[in-house]
């Protein structure tokens, strides 16, 4: 077996028992940019598929000694972890039996070059196609997934916030109850038992929502690597982008390192918070991996965020595992370059990582010592215009009175939102966006409603269309919508999120963040 060529370019599997022509094809294809890998015999291309990097396409000679092509396919077929590389036959024999292979193309000795390499072009291009096409569905997927469990969850986070909130105030009106001032009589026992438990059921509220709270998270982290193929900027807070990964990859950190968080302000950075997350995701999963599962108290993954002299936002992520040897630094970004065993790791991950930091106009790079452990560092330009401010506790606000209306095709939800601010304000919630839209056209003011809280997503007339008509109808009724979403997943919902100036909060909702957005509103209403 011979290998040649740099691992940057597509990699080749070429399976020949002629040598010449073996030769000469290996030439050929080195100069038009693939790596070559080449096999004399079926034998010898299983045992170099199973032993090196897999190829993204195999050259397959039919007639060979040892083992023969139709044999090396029946076997490659059987190992599920070879057995969709695809496959480009060629013979001289022209029978049923050699055209009938089962193989993506084949081509009849002797052949010209360029229609070997352009058949070879045209299958890699079509599974490059095909991988970004089941990427972006299974984006697609998870952010619907996301979406139907946002409603649901947004309305038991919602009705156990407000439990655990009115939960203190029942016991003490229990206790006072119970504990009639003046009185001589003897404490009622079962009393102290009900107080009691009643406690205990407090903490097992709090539990309870700290669980929602979780979910929360997790569906949070869903919506934000299902938008990794998006090239749709924003302007980010790396440290919120850092919690997401760290959270999606806690249980393989914590069983092998401590974590280590030292976050420093930082300015925001333009960039997709997926596919910035994709990064830091594969950082932080490489500096698990780096570290055997023995005692997590004897080594740390340390991740820290600063600003730079030169005011480049600097991000570390740093293992204390076994380090990274000189030979394999030198090619840890090559694309398809992994030091992994055969189907566990396709050595794209840094590739992309490096990929996905160049077009931020930044720098990634890594410093490593065997034994010691890996740094990995990225530099990314500031935004001029945007500057990260540390975020502030909840200000004391005056109580303002204000007429909201809520539009969901949740009832639920409605109703929840409903409970946890209709106490303080008049509240009115409709199901659809058509009910919407009648109930604020018959208003004989624009600006009855301080403040409309409104699905982007909803049947027949969406968040949306209720904003567009509203535009055009009674534009300043539509500045004050307010949209809620479980997740911004089709084209036009992306674009409308990034066209539109008003205020877009996520589901599932914090209530508490939400009765906070209310009162920053009515003030700037009424001041």
């Amino acid at each position: 077996m011979l290998a040649h060529g740099a691992l940057g370019g597509r990699r080749l599997l070429l399976v020949e028992d002629d040598g010449e022509l073996r030769s000469s094809l290996s030439e050929l294809l080195l100069s038009d940019g693939y790596d070559v890998v080449e096999a004399s015999n079926g034998s010898e291309a299983l045992d170099c598929l199973r032993r090196a990097p897999a190829p993204d396409l195999i050259l397959l000679d039919l007639m060979m000694p040892v083992k023969d092509g139709w044999q090396f396919r029946v076997e490659q077929k059987r190992d599920p972890a070879i057995a969709s590389i695809p496959v480009v036959a060629f013979s001289a024999d022209d029978t049923p039996k050699a055209v009938a292979i089962d193989a993506e193309a084949y081509i009849k000795k002797p052949f010209q070059y360029p229609a070997l390499v352009e058949t070879v072009r045209r299958i890699l291009d079509t599974k490059k196609l095909a991988h970004l096409d089941r990427m972006a569905s299974l984006g697609t997927l998870a952010a619907g997934i996301a979406h139907e469990i946002n409603n649901p969850l947004t309305y038991v986070i919602a009705n156990l916030q407000l439990l655990e909130e009115e939960m203190p105030r029942l016991v003490n009106d229990y206790v006072n109850a119970v504990d009639i001032p003046g009185s001589e009589q003897a404490p009622d026992p079962q009393a102290a038992v009900t107080i009691a438990r009643l406690n205990e059921l407090g903490a097992r509220l709090h539990d309870a929502l700290e669980g929602a709270e979780r979910i929360r998270g997790i569906v949070l982290h869903v919506k934000t690597f299902s938008r990794a193929g998006d090239e749709h900027r924003t302007f980010v807070d790396v440290r919120s982008i850092l919690d997401s990964s760290i959270k999606v990859v806690f249980s393989e950190i914590r069983q092998r390192a401590r974590l280590v968080k030292e976050y420093n302000h930082t300015p925001l950075v333009l960039a997709n918070p997926g596919q910035l997350g994709q990064v830091f995701l594969n950082l932080l999963l490489n500096a698990a991996h780096a570290i055997e599962e023995e005692d997590p108290q004897k080594n740390s993954i340390r991740v820290v965020t600063r600003t730079a002299p030169t005011g480049e936002i600097l991000i570390e992520i740093s293992d204390t595992g076994r380090g990274i040897p000189v030979e394999v630094r030198q090619r840890i970004f090559d694309p398809f370059f992994t030091t992994k065993p055969l189907g566990v790791g396709t050595g794209l991950g840094l590739s992309i990582c490096h990929g996905i930091v160049r077009s931020l106009n930044g720098t990634i790079a890594v410093d490593s010592e065997m034994g010691r452990g890996t740094t990995f560092r990225i530099l990314l330009p500031p935004s001029a215009d945007h500057i990260a401010t540390p975020k502030p506790g909840p200000i004391p606000l005056p109580e303002l009175r204000g007429r909201i209306l809520i539009v969901d095709d949740e009832p639920r939800l409605g109703e929840a939102i409903r409970d946890m601010i209709g106490a303080e304000h008049e509240t009115s919630v409709v199901t659809t966006g058509a009910e919407a839209l009648t109930m604020l056209m018959q208003e004989p003011d624009e600006t009855h409603f301080d403040l409309i809280l409104c699905d982007l997503h909803m049947p027949e007339i969406s968040g949306m269309d209720l904003y567009e008509k509203l535009s055009q109808l009674r534009p300043a009724t539509a500045e004050r919508m307010v949209f809620m979403t479980g997740g911004a997943f089709t084209e036009r919902s992306r674009d409308f999120v990034s066209r539109v100036k008003n205020h877009c909060i996520d589901k599932p909702i914090d209530m508490r963040q939400l009765r906070q957005l209310v009162k920053m509103t009515l003030i700037r209403r009424q001041s």
